[in-house]
């Protein structure tokens, strides 16, 4: 089984390609080709897999093929996966792929503090600009803002957990959940037939 630190790593280290995988019960990464060379697993020298087997499971593969080679943050790795997992919000509305890379890109790598503030303005703006849109009545616009601008304080207090007495974990978190609540009101209607 993973631990979380392995899963981070792993995760801003590959790019998962899936192969015939239904479900995971035990997995473990290995790579391929260092064992019998003249193998099956030949073909892959260099490449990585996930195995995985467990009871009543079909044993399957996922290749992962070659490294993702980071677009920030080449020397801490931490930093790019919550980066990737901030932009994989995208799909659901919960990050816009310009806001996420312009922030990004005023972090200090490796400066605990800087992703901090550097999120926390761009979720303070966010956040303005969705109380504009609240007060004209643009109720789309403002719940699309507050989803974004709710995942950008989560970020925001991501790497502050080294003191759990930090209180600029709690405002992110607070705000993070209260920006939610606020997206998610308009949409807590039932809807008429």
């Amino acid at each position: 089984m993973f631990s979380l630190t392995d899963v981070t790593q792993f995760s801003a280290r590959y790019a998962v390609r899936f192969r015939g995988v239904d479900r995971f019960a035990e997995a473990e990464i290995h790579p391929l080709g260092t064992g019998d060379e003249d193998g099956p697993d030949a073909a892959h020298q260099g490449h990585h897999h996930i195995g995985t087997a467990g009871a009543g499971l079909k044993s399957s593969s996922i290749d992962l093929g070659e490294p993702l080679n980071p677009v920030l943050f080449a020397d801490y790795p931490q930093f790019w996966f919550e980066t990737l997992r901030t932009l994989g919000q995208t799909s659901c509305g919960g990050a816009d792929i310009g806001g996420v890379i312009t922030t990004a890109q005023n972090i200090v790598a490796g400066d605990n503090d800087s992703s901090h503030d550097q999120w926390l303005a761009t979720a303070d703006g966010i956040a303005t600009e969705a109380e504009t849109q609240l007060a004209a009545q643009h109720r789309t616009s403002a719940r699309d803002a507050l989803m974004r601008t709710s995942n950008y304080y989560r970020a925001a207090e991501f790497f502050l957990h080294g003191d759990p007495t930090d209180p600029r974990i709690n405002h992110a978190y607070r705000r993070a959940t209260q920006c939610f609540q606020n997206a998610a009101a308009p949409a807590s209607s039932p809807p008429t037939p």
